[in-house]
């Protein structure tokens, strides 16, 4: 789990280990709270899982680093069809 408490909360990017920067406190007193300053500060967040913007985006169908097997192919496909609907709508 990413989140962590001693007894505070703060959030780990589970990419990197990296640690995010509250700015003047290291932690804060609310694991919730923790966790939407991370999400305003563009770390992406699927389920428990956490990263930092300086890490991979998450795959948002399997939560997985964006080369995983499973979800690669999807995308290069949908990649493909905005290509071609981008082309089509240059020709019409």
């Amino acid at each position: 789990m990413s989140v962590r408490s001693a007894p505070f909360w703060w959030v780990v990017c589970d990419g990197c280990q990296g640690r995010i920067d509250y700015g003047e406190f290291s932690a804060l007193v609310d694991a919730e709270q923790a966790v939407d300053i991370a999400e305003e500060s563009e770390w992406t967040t699927h389920g428990q899982t956490h990263h930092c913007p300086d890490c991979p985006p998450l795959c948002p169908e399997c939560g997985d680093a964006h080369t995983c097997p499973e979800c690669a192919e999807t995308a290069r496909e949908d990649a493909a069809n905005d290509a071609e609907d981008a082309r089509r709508e240059g020709r019409e």
